[in-house]
């Protein structure tokens, strides 16, 4: 069986494997006996969460004008816009199923002009403080039959980027960021096992399977709107990929751009 098939197929299945875990709480809520009175100030008729914390005293679990730049909470919608390398331009919209869990549908172009259309999934692992948590974040791409990048016959295919990244949260509401991740690409042909001719996937430019090290930053504007950014290095192995076997030119991946919660 093809190994970059076996792969991709594995990267992409690994989100539905988080959405079946149980999505149990991971705060610890400690006790408020000792508390001042002005620290103990929620507005019952909110119908937000409130939940005393070491290191926050109110930490509002269901608050969406905190500008979380990575996932919506329940029941509400995030944009996304972003540019960056080697696309153009990604836009996004994100639901979230659960405070922990959310899906976002996305459509972009990459710097050759060509489409992409796909979803992203995103799950906080472990959240032990309200400064710190670990997450999981994976987009699905499929690139359709329109002169898909490094591909003259233009033959459709797939791309998924899964990376668990861990996160803390500093004073000002700003946030940093490192991981690391795995990117996987394959033509329709090998992901859908058709027995059509790969043609020009001999060369390796089309597929392969890439591993990155990566770190951002994201800054509320205000209090349902976040800048963020990201820088990844691709490599293969511990060597930094060359242009020839890269799909994106460069051998990095940069996101800069802005999320609203609404």
């Amino acid at each position: 069986m093809n190994k970059n098939l076996v792969t991709l197929c594995l990267l992409v299945l690994a989100p539905v494997a988080l959405v079946t875990a149980a999505d149990q709480p991971s705060l610890t809520p400690v006790s408020i006996r000792n508390m001042p009175m002005e620290d103990l100030t929620g507005d019952p008729s909110s119908g937000q969460d409130m939940i005393a914390y070491g290191s926050d005293r109110w930490a509002n679990t269901g608050d969406s004008t905190q500008g979380d730049y990575l996932s919506p909470p329940k029941g509400k919608y995030m944009a996304t816009m972003v540019t960056g390398i080697p696309f153009i331009g990604i836009g996004e919209v994100a639901y979230g199923f659960t405070n922990r869990f959310s899906v976002g549908i996305l459509a972009g172009e990459l710097a050759n002009l060509t489409p992409g259309y796909g979803l992203r999934f995103r799950y906080v692992l472990a959240q032990p403080s309200p400064d710190f948590r670990l997450y999981f974040r994976a987009p699905v791409i499929y690139y359709p039959k329109d002169q898909p990048l490094g591909c003259p016959d233009c033959e459709p295919w797939f791309l998924t980027w899964p990376t668990v990244n861990a996160e803390w949260r500093l004073a000002g509401g700003s946030r940093l960021w490192a991981g690391v991740g795995v990117v996987a690409a394959a033509c329709a042909t090998t992901v859908l096992g058709s027995d059509e001719e790969e043609e020009e996937m001999a060369e390796g430019r089309n597929e392969g399977v890439w591993n990155t090290i990566q770190f951002g930053i994201s800054r509320p504007l205000t209090r349902r709107t976040t800048f963020q950014f990201e820088a990844a290095v691709v490599l293969q192995g511990l060597k930094l990929a060359s242009r020839d076997n890269w799909l994106g030119g460069p051998p990095v991946i940069l996101t800069i751009g802005f999320t609203h919660v609404f």
